[in-house]
Parts: structure tokens; C-alpha cells; sequence
């Protein structure tokens, strides 16, 4: 096979199969923090009753206004930056009013924990599974070349 040829497809090769194995373990990702056992406490805006929602129907909210903080600290080598909120809230229908408005989610930082745990053990995975693909198809083009 003629070195251009190579040069050209070799990374689509890597590209596509990259973007496949993100996709997959986001997808895993996101079934994985819908199944978390952990209940999510919400109080509704309107009314200021607080009910319990699942992880799902929380991640199947779209709207979301928040308040956070970033900080940035040397843990090690490197820099870990944490984003932590005084206030979050989605946009949800509460069962005692029935009214479809903003409703605060009360333990957001048990959830941010628990969540991040499960996207690091997946998305971590799907590195070091790149990592590895990347040797073998830099070892298989070296044979090719």
C-alpha cells in the first residue's frame, strides 16, 4: 500500500474508531447514573413541598439553572479543577401542585460524587482502551510500512 494512501487512512481509521468507543461508554456512562440507587431530593419552587425523584428522571430534565463555584488545586502532579453548587435546580412538574416549574434539587454535591465515580470508571476505561489501539495500530502500520 503507497505511503499516502496509508497517511490518509490510517488516522480515519483511528478517528472513527475513537468516536465510536467515546460514544459507547457515554451511553454505558449515562445507563449506569440512571441506575443509581441513590434518591435524588427535590423541593419545587412554587409550593415548597420536597419529594424524591430518580436519577433518571433528573437527567431526563433538559432545563437546568445552576449557581456554582470552580476552584482549581495541586493534588499531585496535576491540577484538578472541582465545580461545586450552592444551587441547582431543573425544570420538573411537582406532584402535590402539578404545576411544571423550577424545582431545586437539594443533594446535589451526593450526587455530583456518585456520578463522577461512575464517568471516571467508564470514561477512564474507554482511555486506556484508546491507549492500546493506538499501540496496535501503530505497531500494525509499522509492519505495513
Amino acid at each position: 500500500m503507497p505511503l499516502p494512501v496509508v497517511a490518509i487512512v490510517l488516522p480515519l481509521v483511528l478517528f472513527g474508531i475513537m468516536a465510536v468507543v467515546l460514544f459507547v461508554a457515554y451511553r454505558r456512562a449515562a445507563r449506569a447514573i440512571d441506575e443509581l440507587s441513590l434518591p435524588v431530593v427535590v423541593r419545587c419552587g412554587a409550593c415548597g413541598v420536597e419529594f424524591r425523584i430518580t436519577t433518571a428522571e433528573l437527567r431526563g430534565a433538559k432545563m437546568t439553572k445552576s449557581v456554582s463555584r470552580t476552584s482549581t488545586r495541586v493534588h499531585g502532579p496535576a491540577l484538578v479543577t472541582r465545580k461545586s453548587y450552592s444551587r441547582y435546580q431543573k425544570r420538573l412538574t411537582c406532584p402535590a401542585c402539578g404545576e411544571h416549574g423550577w424545582c431545586e434539587v437539594l443533594n446535589i454535591g451526593q450526587l455530583q460524587a456518585a456520578s463522577t465515580r461512575v464517568a471516571i470508571k467508564y470514561l477512564g476505561g474507554a482511555l486506556v482502551l484508546l491507549i492500546l489501539l493506538g499501540f496496535v495500530l501503530n505497531a500494525l502500520s509499522n509492519a505495513i510500512l
